[in-house]
């Protein structure tokens, strides 16, 4: 594959020469996603378009696991990568609403809890009047 080579040479292989290449991953999987942006991704085409059967198929599990285990689990995360942000320009807006709606609703149960005390301490003292008022009506 042409191109693959230069980019290959260019970064990857100061990339996974790297000690702490599988630190930086893992990092990466746990924030780095979800610092991608679209250039980034579009980035990853060339290599997962070489995953479809008429591009010959190099870029899948299966034949990056012919070259070792290790190959195999970067080729499903490359995909797994692109997948996540996709999936995530749906549902991060979701959460984002779903986040405001929930202060919302904490800011309008801490109101009502405050309603209901209010209330609670007017029915006390309309309990008591109502005593005193039966007390002095059987009088």
């Amino acid at each position: 594959v042409p191109f693959f080579e230069s980019s290959f040479k260019f970064s990857a292989m100061r990339m996974l020469g790297s000690a702490s290449f599988l630190n930086d991953l893992q990092e990466f999987g746990k924030t780095g996603k979800d610092l991608m942006n679209e250039e980034t991704v579009e980035l990853l085409f060339p290599y997962l378009d070489l995953s479809l059967e008429e591009n010959g198929g190099y870029f899948t599990p299966k034949v990056a696991k012919s070259a070792s285990n290790a190959a195999e689990g970067l080729c499903i995360f490359v995909a797994a990568m692109k997948d996540y942000f996709y999936a995530s320009r749906i549902v991060k807006p979701k959460l984002e609403a779903l986040d405001i709606a929930q202060a919302n609703l904490n800011e309008a149960t801490k109101r009502l809890e405050q309603a209901q005390a209010r209330l609670k301490v007017v029915q006390d003292k309309l309990d008591e009047l109502q005593s005193i008022f039966e007390q002095k009506s059987a009088e």
